[in-house]
């Protein structure tokens, strides 16, 4: 120790160099370091939220929220799975592991839920990206009178324009429609000659609903052409 005191004394100049530069490199270096209060940070974790109107959270744990656990429950690289089931929505997390190709994940996850047959009144289950570094939500608001032609109208273009327009917008994970008025067809039936006839509600409900959809009709095939041809049967 005392040689090496000794060695600073005698070339103090090279030291004193040596010092300066080590500050000077410390600087710069401490200048270029990258601060974030948030960092930038890819949680591993994906949400499916599927929306089931007017069900008792009961229902709604048996009939969507287990089925879709079950559903994606396969995925390489699933460590946890939680779950939230609420009156008319059910909520499940899926947490990877460190360091997983979420994009890859989030699209084995939709093909998961494209094969998955959950009762007819729930909504498509949408696949979400947490992102903690941000508030995910914004949300917009479409006014006008309150008369019911106004609210439909404003339903159909939040539907057919603003929710696409938005789902198209870089970094949108999904866009959701709450309000306004949805069309609707309302059948009107006679209790007594149903029973007459001897037909339940059930199955005028089953008739409606395979009677309201629109079928391919295959393909017409000319010369140096082909038409595809659809069966409209939807209700309008």
């Amino acid at each position: 120790m005392r040689d090496f005191v000794d060695l600073a004394v005698r070339r103090r100049v090279s030291v004193v160099m040596a010092a300066l530069a080590v500050i000077a490199f410390g600087v710069v270096g401490y200048n270029r370091l990258a601060l974030e209060l948030f960092p930038d940070i890819t949680y591993p974790s994906i949400t499916v939220q599927t929306e089931f109107p007017d069900t008792a959270p009961q229902e709604v744990e048996n009939l969507v929220t287990r089925p879709v656990e079950e559903a994606v429950g396969v995925l390489r690289g699933l460590q946890t799975v939680h779950s939230v089931s609420r009156a008319g929505i059910s909520e499940v997390t899926l947490e990877f592991e460190w360091g997983s190709d979420m994009d890859r994940l989030a699209m084995e996850v939709r093909e998961k839920l494209d094969r998955l047959i959950l009762p007819a009144e729930t909504t498509d289950p949408v696949v979400l990206r947490f992102d903690p570094s941000l508030d995910p939500i914004i949300r917009l608001a479409l006014s006008g009178p309150a008369v019911a032609a106004d609210l439909q109208a404003m339903r159909r273009l939040a539907e057919k324009q603003i929710k696409q327009d938005l789902e198209t917008v870089k970094g949108v994970a999904a866009a959701q429609i709450k309000g306004g008025l949805e069309e609707e067809i309302q059948i009107d039936i006679d209790q007594n000659r149903l029973a007459a006839l001897g037909i339940t509600l059930d199955q005028v409900r089953q008739v409606v609903g395979v009677s309201n959809v629109n079928l391919p009709g295959g393909a017409l095939r000319g010369k140096d052409s082909q038409f595809l041809i659809r069966t409209i049967n939807e209700f309008q």
